[in-house]
């Protein structure tokens, strides 16, 4: 973390990371006394590059009972009708699949059921997992969903959009921005 005017910046998150190509003279914002440059296209997330010093390290979520069994289904039906592997695992945010499964999966389960605060990266864990573990025929339990929740999928859709509303106010896992940044750089210069 690179530290200026009382912010704190996320390793990597300043203009250096940007081409001169993504930058405008547009792109300029004043924190306190410091100028920082965004690339173009964030001037509505800019908060999600920036943390500031005192952010907490735990969130708490505000959840209904079926949004909280929804997420806990996400997460255990990896070690059932999912089909899941150490590649998939490491893309959600895991170490690898067993750790999705009987490792951090299990830990982030217990601690929504127990209503407990977690870090913002377990929130995105669990609500990837989810997504995917619900949506996927080829790698989630999409078509046995209902049978193994006893969720309908209409429903298990509405908790769906609700949770991610939720989740989506918390600053995002900074492997998540690395790895968008990656790709949107990778697109940039097959382009050229």
């Amino acid at each position: 973390m690179s530290r200026s005017g009382g912010l704190e910046y996320p390793a990597g998150r300043h203009h250096s990371r940007f081409s001169e190509e993504q930058l405008s003279p547009r792109t300029y914002y004043l924190f306190g006394q410091h100028k920082m440059s965004m690339p173009r296209r964030t001037h509505s997330n800019i908060a999600r590059y920036v943390i500031m010093k005192n952010m907490p390290d735990s969130f708490e979520m505000e959840l209904t009972n079926d949004e909280r069994k929804l997420l806990i289904q996400g997460l255990l039906q990896w070690g059932g009708p999912a089909y899941g592997f150490d590649s998939l695992a490491h893309l959600m945010g895991f170490e690898s699949h067993y750790d999705l499964v009987y490792v951090d999966g299990r830990r982030i389960a217990d601690a929504i059921e127990a209503d407990e605060p977690m870090a913002a990266d377990d929130w995105y864990r669990a609500l990837t997992a989810t997504e995917i573990v619900f949506s996927s025929y080829a790698l989630g339990a999409a078509s046995d969903w209902e049978i193994v929740t006893g969720f309908k999928d209409a429903r298990s859709l509405e908790l769906l959009r609700a949770v991610q509303h939720k989740v989506s106010k918390l600053p995002k896992p900074q492997a998540l921005l690395d790895a968008r940044l990656e790709a949107r750089m990778q697109i940039a210069r097959r382009r050229k």
